[in-house]
Order: C-alpha cells, then structure tokens, then sequence
C-alpha cells in the first residue's frame, strides 16, 4: 500500500512538473528552437545540402585503383609461381558534367540555408504570435467575465423589479437574453484560451498555465537610418 502511494504521488508530481505555471517569450522562444518540427525538418535540410558540395566535387578528384595478379605454372621439373600489382592514378583534366556538378551542389547547399535562416526567422515570428494570442485571449476573457458579472447585476436588479410589479415581463427577458449572451461570450472566449496556450504547446513541446504578461515600461524605440544601416 505503501509502495503504490508512494508511485502516485511520484507520478503526480511528474505531471505537474511538466505543466510551467508561467513563461516568458523567450521561454517559450528557447523551448520552440528544441522543439518545433517545422525547424528541424529545415535543419535537417540544411546538413543533407551542404553534403551536396563534398559530393559533386568528388567527381573531380584524382582516383586511385589498385589490382593484383598471380598464376602458378608447373613443369616436370620446376613451379613457376607469377604474381604481379599494378596501381593508376588518373585526374581529369576538364569533365563538363562533373564541374556543372559542382555549381549544381553549390547552389542547393546556398539555397537550403537560406530556407533554414528563413525558418529561423519565420520561427521567431510563430513564437511571438502565439504568445500574443494568448495575452490577447486572455484580455478577451476577463473582458467577457466583467460584462457578465455586469449584465448578471442588471438582471438581479430587474427581477427585484418585476417582482415588486414595477415592470413588465418583457424587460426581464430582455435581461435575461442579454445575460445568455454574455455566458455565451465568455464560454467562447475560455475555449480561445484553451485554444492559444494549445497552440504554445505544440510550437514549444512545453505546457504552460499561464505567460508573463507585456511589461509597461518595456522600452520602444523608433527604427532610425543607423539602426537600418548598422543594426
């Protein structure tokens, strides 16, 4: 008994080591460069063009081949055992197809990491957005959740109303729908929620609760011509 309540809590407290309760951009930012597929399979890229050079450069390079002979020849008298090597060396002087070869390899290692610096860059982007639609997401929220407390005030105000007889029925149904809408609203709003902290999950691999929210005094600063320039 003792064994298995000491297997629960230890799996309990896996689970829950596993859920960040908060992270910053650049958490999620580093956890997403381990992480995201989309990266890898570019990185992956990447290694398999710049093995494209070595290759169609081989093409180019001296070979080297060695062979051996023997034979044995027998008389009534004597054994003749003839063995012999022989190694060549060859270097071309000029092969078009393998030179094309070579500006082909070239070209493909140039242009997989240019698609790797892109999906760096576009990476970045993906992690900025996510952590933005979660602030945003949670704006919404509490947005919805002040206006239904709002609306739920109104329509406690006008059923004391109609009880008292100071209004007609019609007011408190019109309160009342204005209130399932509001449900409605902030029902939708949690499942964006739900929905954006999702999202970080998969670019990132890693659960969050929650993320830091946007500093006030975070400086911005224009872009000038020397930071254009020399940035």
């Amino acid at each position: 008994m003792v064994t298995n309540l000491c297997r629960l809590t230890l799996l309990a407290g896996c689970i829950q080591a596993a859920t960040v309760q908060a992270g910053s951009l650049a958490d999620i930012y580093q956890q997403a460069l381990q992480h995201d597929p989309q990266l890898k399979a570019s990185a992956s890229s990447a290694l398999a063009g710049a093995e494209a050079i070595p290759q169609a450069e081989a093409g180019l390079r001296p070979t080297i081949s060695l062979s051996a002979n023997a034979s044995r020849n027998e008389t009534e008298t004597r054994d003749f055992n003839n063995s012999g090597y022989t190694v060549s060396l060859s270097q071309p002087i000029y092969d078009s197809a393998a030179w094309h070869g070579v500006k082909r390899g070239e070209a493909l290692s140039r242009t997989a990491q240019l698609q790797y610096d892109q999906a760096q860059q576009n990476l970045i982007i993906r992690s900025v957005e996510s952590y933005l639609n979660v602030l945003r997401a949670k704006n919404t929220l509490e947005t919805t959740q002040a206006e239904e407390r709002a609306i739920k005030r109104r329509l406690d105000q006008v059923n004391a109303q109609f009880d008292v007889g100071l209004i007609p029925v019609t007011d408190v149904h019109e309160a009342q729908a204005s209130y399932d809408n509001a449900k409605v609203a902030r029902i939708l709003a949690e499942g964006e929620l739900d929905n954006s902290f999702e999202a970080i999950e998969r670019l990132s691999g890693q659960s969050y609760s929650d993320v830091d929210t946007l500093s006030a005094k975070y400086p911005i600063e224009n872009l000038n011509r020397t930071t254009l320039t020399h940035g």
